[in-house]
């Protein structure tokens, strides 16, 4: 259920309003975590030290075996990933699935590790609308945050000069949507 906006783990009961309503009762991150916490409540009853290991919240569903072994699944479209110098520096990590790649898709200043997704290939057959399309970087300005600064510094997919009904083209950020995205007529 839910209270002023907040909303509480679990299933909405009958006397929520439908215009209040959660559609789904549990968020994907808590989802991905349940083996874990399962992992951690059996090795805690049999008296073993559990595995403390936290994975990031955007990592993909995992297998967490009795020896603390993680195995994660692979990561489906669009879901987070490392490039591969930056994978190193978190352990165990997962790879792209799918057919997808693991493609940067912008670098911030005073942050190592490069923001990527996993992405179709560029010159994919499959692609769609809603694809991201441009790389960029990111500017902070830690005493206004609100002022960070969004450069682009290239363009990965969708190519097509203009919009039309056969090819994708790229949308701009300017119209809402960071990374650009993927556009074809209908």
């Amino acid at each position: 259920g839910s209270t002023a906006g907040f909303h509480f783990i679990g299933l909405d009961d009958k006397t929520t309003s439908p215009l209040n309503r959660i559609q789904v009762g549990i968020s994907p991150h808590l989802h991905a975590d349940i083996p874990r916490r399962v992992a951690w409540l059996h090795a805690t009853a049999d008296g073993k030290e559990p595995n403390r290991f936290r994975p990031l919240s955007f990592a993909p569903p995992a297998t967490w075996n009795d020896a603390g072994e993680i195995a994660y699944s692979p990561a489906e479209m669009a879901m987070p990933c490392f490039m591969p110098e930056d994978a190193a520096r978190f352990g165990a990590t997962w790879q792209c699935g799918g057919g997808t790649v693991c493609t940067q898709l912008a670098t911030v200043s005073g942050v190592r590790t490069k923001l990527a997704q996993c992405l179709l290939p560029k010159d994919s057959e499959s692609m769609f609308s809603g694809h991201p399309c441009l790389t960029g970087s990111i500017a902070s300005n830690p005493a206004q945050p609100f002022n960070d600064r969004y450069t682009i510094t290239g363009q990965f997919a969708a190519f097509a000069p203009s919009i039309s009904r056969a090819a994708y083209t790229c949308r701009p950020p300017k119209i809402g949507v960071p990374a650009g995205i993927a556009y074809r007529g209908c």
